[in-house]
């Protein structure tokens, strides 16, 4: 009986148990569909989410026309200058091999941008793609297809997430294949670039080694050894067409230049325009200003032609050669407008005869094969060229403004030519050709450059001028403007002989070697102890400290402000400007150590060694400095005012950084550290007005009228024009004795400058007026 009692409570347990774990099962069963159907929403809509991205971009495209629209125009270059190349290779000479090379850098320039754009595009669509193929293999996605309920439940998200994914995947594998087209459409021309590239250096090298070998035979044999060309006419005809197609390319792919030299020329008009105007409604006597101006019109259109042709080279550091002449020619044409209308006739014939010399020079330059009649005929043009530079450059350089420079251009000029001549003898004919045409650009830049130069200065001067007579001001105005010239001519120069080599070494066929070797110099990065610099970064520091500095000092003279001992009013623009060259040193200074590249850690070793130096000796100067920049900003005296500080007395001249100058009534000028004007006591005559009083003593006979004699001298005191007629002046008996009275006469006067001419003036007045009435003066 016990026995099968303890069978039946174990059955009984069991039960219990499998209940109990059945009852587990059912609730953790009941728990997996929700938490399932919340992972597949999830899922469902963060891969919608994607889609709709994926078709936003698709739908916006990727912009390529600018890339396809170029293309086409690139490869009939290419194919021109393959064709040159290949079948009119005889006809090609190295002006054109320097075209060529300098339009393959540049359209290889255009290609490389043009292959990152689309190498971004490519990138950004594989990476979509891969994400598109990611949802065809998700195991989650993918388990949807065997849930019939979610499927039920779902019908329509699931419709829309398969029409986005298949419309993404459609317009993605569209969109990659038409980059891949083009990519691949681009790179052909990328090699082909860089083939054409590779053959226009070999050529170049090769006429390089010809050049300094015998081409023809020499010139008493040159009827012997004539060389005759059936196709000659018709390969130099498709050629130069080949040449218009490149030479149009390049104008149209730098349109940008174009139009900042539009602009520039644009804004000199208007700038010379307004000065002259502004002149003329002053009512000025035009007569000064064209004393000092020789080409500038009120309305300069002939004047900014020759300032942007001047300068349109100078827009790219690798021009082609036949870019440069175009510019030229151009220049040429309308510096014979100009010095027809202002330079002597004599003169003007000189310049004829180096113009017709231009054309002979540029035209033989361009023969291929020259026959005897024609090498001796620029024989000649070489001997009349040398002479030419021997006896007529001379009035050619009296006419322009640095003929110093002009004259080594010159003596450069005969030696170009009388090299020709040698090379032409000994049939060194390309040789020949650009020393020729080296000579006769070099004389005819040097030219055009110095007129640029004049242009400047004139400019420049009108604009002093217009800025003096907006003030309404009358000064010692040509030393300002010989003083401020001679600074400007000075930088401009400097400019004029860089653009000169530039040109001349470009004419050579030296200048990218040239170039290179200099950039290599100027960008090398060199160490002194832990300090690296570049040679190019010191030389723009100073440049800029340099350009800063004569900024700042002649900026006034653009503004109507001088420095002018006789102005007699009080000058708050002067004392504003001021302020301006302090901005001016500052601003170039920081942008002379942006520019010079200095590490920001050299930079803090610089200024805690300046500190070091200020604590041991320098507080003087830095007292001086700050000193300037409170009484820039304070401004207890303006320029103009007269002041007084101890035994100094003047009128103020110049507030600088560290010091300022008095001028007196001597005409000495004084000059004060600022230190002592901000520390000292400063008596400013001039603060509120320019009023001051003048006290005068003079003695009379005792027994003269006191009351007839104060009326006498009031008379006279007020009549003059020098004296304040608002404040009576003041008449006062100062001593009795028996010999004499002995007056005191006090009255305003005007303007303190004129207080001893007043004086005088008064003095003489009150003089006559007793003499008159016979009372005696003691």
């Amino acid at each position: 009986m016990v026995k099968k009692t303890r069978i039946l409570l174990l059955l009984l347990f069991l039960l219990t148990c499998t209940q109990w774990v059945m009852g587990q099962d059912t609730s953790t069963n009941a728990r997996t569909p929700a938490q399932a159907v919340d992972s597949l929403l999830a899922r469902v809509e963060e891969a919608r989410i994607s889609l709709d991205r994926i078709n936003a971009v698709n739908r916006r495209g990727f912009s390529t026309s600018s890339v396809e629209q170029s293309l086409p125009e690139i490869a009939a270059n290419l194919h021109t200058i393959q064709q040159n190349l290949l079948f009119y290779s005889r006809v090609i000479d190295i002006k054109n091999l320097q075209m060529y090379k300098v339009l393959l850098n540049n359209m290889q320039q255009v290609l490389n941008e043009r292959r990152t754009i689309l190498s971004g595009f490519n990138r950004e669509l594989i990476s979509m793609n891969a994400e598109i193929n990611s949802f065809s293999s998700d195991t989650l996605l993918l388990a949807l297809s065997t849930d019939s309920l979610f499927t039920t439940l779902y019908r329509n998200e699931l419709g829309l997430l398969k029409e986005q994914w298949q419309l993404a995947s459609g317009a993605t594998s569209q969109n990659l294949e038409k980059i891949n087209k083009i990519q691949s459409d681009l790179s052909g021309l990328y090699f082909l670039t860089n083939e054409l590239q590779s053959r226009v250096d070999e050529l170049l090298r090769a006429y390089n080694s010809r050049n300094f070998t015998r081409e023809y035979a020499y010139i008493w044999n040159a009827a012997d050894h004539a060389v005759e060309e059936e196709h000659l006419s018709y390969m130099l005809r498709k050629s130069y067409e080949g040449q218009q197609q490149l030479l149009t390319y390049y104008f149209l792919e730098n349109w940008h230049n174009w139009l900042w030299l539009l602009g520039i020329t644009l804004l000199f008009i208007w700038w010379v325009f307004t000065n002259y105007r502004k002149i003329k409604q002053n009512n000025r006597n035009m007569v000064v200003a064209y004393k000092q101006i020789k080409y500038l019109k009120p309305v300069p259109i002939l004047s900014a032609l020759v300032l942007a042709l001047n300068i349109a080279p100078f827009f790219d550091l690798h021009p082609p050669t036949a870019y440069v002449e175009i510019m030229q020619f151009f220049l040429m044409l309308a510096l014979t407008v100009l010095f027809w209308r202002n330079w002597p006739r004599h003169l003007f014939f000189y310049w004829i005869a180096i113009f017709i010399l231009f054309i002979i020079f540029a035209v033989s330059s361009s023969i291929i094969n020259p026959s005897p009649a024609l090498r001796v005929g620029l024989l000649i043009f070489n001997c009349i060229s040398v002479v030419f530079g021997l006896f007529f450059t001379w009035h050619i350089r009296q006419a322009l403004s640095l003929a110093g420079f002009v004259k080594y251009v010159s003596v450069i000029y005969i030696v170009l030519n009388v090299l020709a001549i040698l090379f032409n003898i000994f049939g060194r004919l390309t040789l020949a050709k650009i020393t020729s045409t080296t000579a006769i650009f070099g004389l005819t830049q040097i030219i055009g450059l110095q007129i640029l130069v004049e242009l400047i200065t004139e400019a420049f001067f009108l604009q002093i001028e217009a800025s003096k007579l907006s003030d309404n001001t009358e000064s010692r105005f040509n030393f300002d403007y010989q003083k401020m010239e001679a600074t400007a001519t000075k930088i401009l120069s400097s400019l004029v002989v860089v653009f000169w080599l530039a040109i001349f070494t470009t004419n050579l066929n030296i200048y990218t070697p040239i170039y290179s070797v200099l950039e290599e110099f100027l960008t090398k990065t060199r160490t002194l102890g832990s300090i690296t610099f570049t040679i190019g970064n010191v030389l723009l520091f100073f440049g800029i400290l340099y350009l800063a500095n004569n900024l700042q000092k002649y900026v006034g003279y653009f503004f109507g402000v001088r420095n002018n001992d006789f102005i007699t009013g009080r000058n708050i623009k002067g004392s504003r400007m001021v302020i301006v060259r302090l901005v001016l040193m500052v601003a170039g200074f920081l942008l002379a150590i942006s520019a010079s590249g200095m590490p920001l850690t050299n930079i803090t070793v610089v200024l805690g060694a300046l500190g070091v130096g200020i604590g041991l000796g320098l507080q003087n100067i830095v007292n001086n400095l700050v000193s300037g920049i409170i009484l820039i900003f304070e401004r207890p005296f303006e320029l103009g005012d007269s002041i007084e500080i101890g035994t100094k007395k003047g009128r103020v001249k110049d507030i600088g950084i560290r010091s300022s100058r008095l001028v007196t009534t001597e005409g000495s000028e004084v000059i004060v550290p600022n230190g002592d004007l901000l520390s000292g006591q400063v008596t400013n005559w001039t603060l509120n007005n320019r009023n001051v009083r003048v006290e005068l003593l003079i003695k009379v006979d005792p027994n003269t009228d006191f009351e007839q004699l104060k009326k006498l001298i009031r008379e006279e005191v007020e009549k003059s024009p020098n004296v304040l007629k608002r404040i009576a002046p003041d008449i006062l008996l100062n001593n009795i004795t028996s010999t004499f009275l002995e007056l005191k006469i006090l009255f305003w006067v005007t303007n303190i400058r004129q207080d001893q001419a007043a004086r005088s003036e008064v003095l003489l007045r009150i003089y006559k007026r007793l003499t008159q009435q016979e009372i005696k003066l003691l």
